[in-house]
């Protein structure tokens, strides 16, 4: 993987046609991991093709003032922040008698420090890190980090990476499972929804679809520390074995869920536990709409191991313990459990 200054410095050889042939190949791997990098990658090229000059005039690479001006765009008021047409533009650059090669690298270099730095100055929320991986319905993958973290996707979910004053940043949409290497001098963070959880070394589910309205985390080792931006004086500390939900109203701690990683390990367990609990989870899993007919069926102890094979298998597995039947409604995803006894 790319760090951020490796990869400035390519495209900058690229522009200033330095490239090597071996360089060339590795930076062309990166363009074409993904849509932003292309994108980016592109936009470089754009401006290049706009800064260069027909001959090599007398231009000197003004550097304060350029600097002075990226510095005015980033520190924008947080409370009033200007429109796009708004942003003031960099200064032109004025370069000096030199020869070509370093008049071209100068222009190259300009351009990857000034837009570069646009695009790794992250925190401030208006810059997305680059995408590292992304999945479809039905897809899951594993992601290896540069930092030696590992990373669980499931579907339809993406992430995002990038090194950042000190910090392993990381983007989540969606659902994933980390393995987080230790660096004690390098937090680990992650922004998911409207919430930072942010850790030195420990593994942990976590689960931030925009279309649930909750981010949900679940700790398998070590102690996380979990926030929302709109309310960051009420973080919480949870250790191993426990976990948390970010609602609207807050965070609130709770019980890890047995289940957290049913979706990688491809099982689901329950011993004792509520039909009603379990009706919930199986309609997460599997993304459906669950209905049992006979309410008082949702007081019923469930004790069973579900492979997930199939919905209608685990399905006939849970159904062995409540002596009724299923009804199918396909094209709504719609699944009915009717005749069911009932538990008091």
């Amino acid at each position: 993987m790319i760090h951020d200054a490796q990869l400035h410095e390519l495209i900058g050889k690229y522009l200033a046609g330095e490239l090597l042939e071996g360089e060339k190949q590795q930076l062309f791997t990166w363009v074409e991991a993904s849509a932003e990098n292309r994108a980016f990658f592109e936009e470089m090229v754009s401006i290049w093709s706009a800064a260069e000059v027909e001959e090599a005039p007398l231009l000197e690479v003004n550097t304060e003032e350029a600097w002075g001006q990226l510095e005015s765009m980033l520190q924008l008021d947080t409370e009033a922040e200007l429109p796009v047409e708004a942003t003031p533009a960099p200064a032109p650059l004025k370069v000096a008698h030199r020869s070509d090669r370093i008049l071209r690298w100068s222009i190259a270099a300009s351009i990857i420090l000034l837009v570069g730095a646009l695009v790794t100055f992250w925190p401030s929320g208006t810059v997305e890190a680059p995408l590292l991986a992304s999945t479809a319905d039905g897809q899951r993958t594993e992601v290896q980090l540069e930092d030696g973290s590992t990373v669980w996707l499931n579907e339809r979910s993406e992430l995002r990476f990038a090194w950042n004053d000190g910090e392993r940043r990381v983007e989540l949409t969606g659902e994933a499972f980390f393995e987080v290497v230790k660096m004690p001098d390098q937090p680990f963070v992650i922004l998911a929804g409207d919430t930072e959880t942010r850790v030195l070394g420990t593994s942990f589910n976590l689960r931030a679809y925009p279309e649930e309205e909750v981010v949900e985390l679940d700790v398998e080792t070590g102690l996380v520390s979990f926030t929302q931006a709109s309310k960051p004086e009420e973080g919480l500390k949870i250790p191993a074995g426990k976990g948390a939900v970010a609602k609207a109203t807050g965070l609130e701690e709770e019980e890890k869920s047995i289940n957290a990683q049913g979706w990688r390990i491809n099982e689901l367990q329950y011993k004792d536990t509520p039909m009603a609990q379990v009706v919930a989870e199986l309609e997460k899993q599997y993304e459906i709409s669950l209905v049992v007919e006979n309410a008082a069926t949702l007081l019923c102890p469930i004790s069973v191991r579900l492979r997930r094979q199939s919905l209608e298998e685990d399905l006939k597995a849970v159904l062995f313990f409540l002596d009724g039947s299923l009804e199918v409604i396909e094209e709504e995803k719609i699944y009915k459990l009717l005749n069911t006894k009932s538990c008091e």
